[in-house]
């Protein structure tokens, strides 16, 4: 899934969908809270440096996605409910 259309990705905008990669474009600046929630199949998400702000839990109950060596800072919650 390529997203291009906004500057947010907004509050639970995603929950449930069963994207397997995901690749936000440098326009992104803010992802809200649990924007991913549920994505069970998600295994890759590519976050460009545009981004300022990652709100809590966007990743929750995400099973399979695993997380870079390069990230630096993590919010708290951010992968609340995963294994």
């Amino acid at each position: 899934m390529k997203y291009l259309h906004d500057h947010n990705i907004y509050q639970k905008q995603f929950e449930g969908f069963l994207f397997k990669e995901i690749i936000l474009p440098d326009n992104i600046e803010i992802i809200e809270d649990q924007a991913f929630k549920d994505c069970l199949l998600l295994t890759s998400i590519s976050i460009p440096g545009s981004v300022t702000t990652i709100s809590k839990n966007i990743f929750e109950g995400c099973t399979q996605l695993t997380i870079s060596k390069n990230m630096t800072k993590i919010p708290n919650n951010l992968f609340n409910g995963c294994s």
